[in-house]
């Protein structure tokens, strides 16, 4: 007599939804998978290349320039197709560009920075230390000693080092 056999198909799953982010050169990024669940595997290749982690989330290690990944599922011992998953690098501008000036004891300065554009933050300190003024100029207080500012840009969500600026009094 004969017996029956049922063989089952397994659908192969949707490929991932991911999506990238934009980090600032030499910064990780973590990126994530959701639908449709299974175990996520994160690729360096749209097809075979190397396996880099398993998981919903991957961290990158320090990037400094744009990188894309490949995330795919596996459910019920099916492989879905690859997502590709972009990191976006935007560089560290450089340290703006400002000159110090010369002032007679208990009156103002205005410094101001140019290159390389963004939004200018001035400081008291070269780290650290407190915000004292936003924008391309700022006027000092009177000024009864000789005293050393520091300038920063943010150009795409990036920050640069700081640039001293010296009111000499």
């Amino acid at each position: 007599s004969r017996t029956p056999v049922t063989v089952t198909v397994n659908p192969i799953p949707a490929a991932p939804t991911a999506s990238g982010t934009t980090i600032c050169s030499g910064s990780t990024a973590t990126v994530n998978a959701t639908a449709p669940g299974g175990t996520y595997d994160w690729y360096s290749a749209a097809s075979g290349g190397t396996l880099l982690g398993t998981g919903s989330s991957f961290t990158t290690p320090a990037l400094t320039a744009t990188t894309t990944y490949y995330v795919q599922t596996t459910v019920l011992g099916c492989v879905s197709s690859r997502t590709p998953v972009t990191v976006t690098v935007n560089p560290i501008p450089t340290a703006p560009t400002a000159s110090g000036t010369t002032i007679c004891s208990g009156n103002t300065a205005t410094v101001t920075a140019t290159a390389p554009g963004g939004t200018y933050d001035w400081y008291s300190a070269a780290s650290g230390g407190t915000l004292l003024g936003t924008g391309a100029s700022y006027t000092t207080p009177a000024l009864a000693a000789t005293t050393t500012y520091y300038v920063q840009t943010t150009v795409l969500g990036c920050v640069s080092s700081r640039t001293p600026v010296t009111v000499t009094v």
